[in-house]
């Protein structure tokens, strides 16, 4: 009898038991609709979570277009701090705030991981008669008039704005949209040339689209045969970067469960051979690493947008 009663005083004094994290299905937001490139990173670590099973729960993917983003941001943001509503967000988390669109950037969240990265491709119409990128510099700056399909105020802009920077070129913008409008605009002879992520500029290849440089630090193994920025003799470097964030507020074992999970998921064999097929780079930067990236991805952006603001 003694030892019973001893045993449920102690369960008194120990109170109730505390749940492990995750006990349900986590949900990812994303600001890209169905089969744009957030999209597909967020359903490939979904797939392959319910395969490995990194997180011990499901990893359901939900799309929020609108804003520039900032439909999803503000919904990750205003969520409860638990852990089990994160945001899938790039950039245009900073050009949203840049612009004003948002209120708040960055430093309303809590970094847990990048985990795939595309950098921008500079790419002529079919009928460019660019070789590279030099070679269109050269032209306009021998008189040539070149329209840009853009994006504008989308991270692709701020990514050609800096690369016509550094190459001391300024082009005409014509605002095309996202990614499958400005196809349209290059296909119809409406402008030169656009930018796009690495991932496009393959699904786009047949189209005829023509590559004349890549913002990357060496070249990619899916366009080898498309130059850097750099080796054309112009240091401007522009990846767009997949980060996973969490809510302000968010408790310290819940972000390190929630990074560990990630970070299985991105030692997977498969899902690295599928997102590197499909144009991506697959990455898992945290910590000190990751925060220091997102710093010097505000200051650049900021300064850019300061241009735009002119």
């Amino acid at each position: 009898m003694k030892s019973i009663i001893a045993a449920v005083v102690a369960t008194v004094l120990a109170g109730p038991a505390m749940a492990e994290f995750p006990e349900k299905e986590i949900t990812l937001v994303v600001p890209s609709a169905p089969g744009g490139s957030g999209d597909r990173v967020a359903r490939t670590l979904s797939k392959y979570n319910r395969e490995i099973k990194a997180f011990g729960q499901e990893i359901t993917v939900k799309n929020s277009r609108g804003g520039g983003g900032s439909v999803a941001s503000r919904q990750v943001k205003e969520a409860d701090p638990d852990g089990y509503t994160i945001l899938l967000l790039h950039q245009g988390l900073i050009t949203a705030n840049v612009l004003g669109v948002t209120d708040y950037g960055p430093e309303a969240f809590e970094p847990l991981a990048e985990v795939a990265q595309q950098c921008l491709v500079y790419v002529g119409a079919p009928k460019s008669p660019y070789a590279d990128y030099k070679a269109a510099v050269e032209a306009v700056k021998g008189g040539t008039k070149m329209r840009e399909a853009a994006n504008i105020g989308a991270p692709a802009h701020f990514a050609s704005m800096y690369l016509n920077e550094v190459a001391g070129i300024n082009v005409s913008l014509v605002q095309a949209g996202q990614g499958s409008e400005r196809l349209a605009s290059l296909m119809g002879g409406h402008t030169d040339v656009s930018i796009f992520a690495v991932s496009e500029a393959l699904a786009y290849q047949e189209n005829g689209l023509k590559p004349l440089v890549i913002m990357s630090a060496e070249r990619d193994p899916v366009l080898p045969d498309v130059p850097t920025a750099k080796e054309l003799g112009y240091d401007a470097e522009f990846c767009i970067g997949n980060w996973i964030l969490a809510p302000k507020g968010t408790p310290d074992d819940v972000l390190a469960k929630l990074q560990q999970g990630l970070e299985t998921l991105m030692t997977d064999p498969a899902l690295v051979k599928e997102m590197t097929e499909g144009g991506f780079k697959p990455v898992f930067v945290s910590g000190d690493m990751l925060a220091d990236k997102i710093e010097a991805a505000t200051e650049t952006i900021t300064r850019l947008g300061e241009k735009i603001a002119k």
